[in-house]
């Protein structure tokens, strides 16, 4: 589960990827890439369960708000590792948490052949970051949303 953030990060897919997690690690061997947040191990692990927590420039500081810096420089940090991963361990599915993971899950999916599902529990990037109504950015944005979803 590639993602940009995980608890202790407050927020709705936080909570929602942590309840996955402790609910299908009893069965399966689940694997979080996500950031590097202040005051938290680089690895934890529970049972079937690891936390991989990587840093960029920066280490998440505030736990309810991203930079779109943070977001920009994590996404490629967590790409690599989740690629590192799936070789190294032989990952069979990705589960995708909303458009940003969604948009890793599909480049991994291009360059590993490992398939990825995806759950969506609220509203689209655009509506979440509806300042950005740059006709190019938009543009950009609805295509990776179609070839995500």
């Amino acid at each position: 589960m590639p993602a940009l953030h995980y608890h202790p990060v407050i927020g709705g897919f936080e909570i929602f990827i942590k309840n996955i997690c402790e609910r299908l690690n009893v069965e399966y061997e689940i694997w979080v890439v996500t950031g590097k947040v202040n005051g938290q191990p680089k690895k934890e692990t529970d049972e079937k369960l690891t936390i991989l927590r990587n840093s960029s420039l920066f280490k998440l500081k505030d736990y309810s708000h991203s930079s779109y810096f943070y977001i920009l420089t994590m996404l490629p940090v967590i790409l690599y590792r989740s690629w590192r991963l799936i070789k190294k361990n032989k990952i069979d599915l990705l589960h995708a948490q909303g458009f940003f993971s969604g948009v890793l899950c599909l480049i991994l999916k291009k360059i590993t052949k490992v398939p990825y599902i995806i759950t969506i529990q609220s509203a689209d990037f655009s509506i979440y970051h509806s300042e950005l109504k740059f006709n190019f950015i938009t543009k950009l944005q609805m295509s990776l949303e179609r070839k995500v979803y």
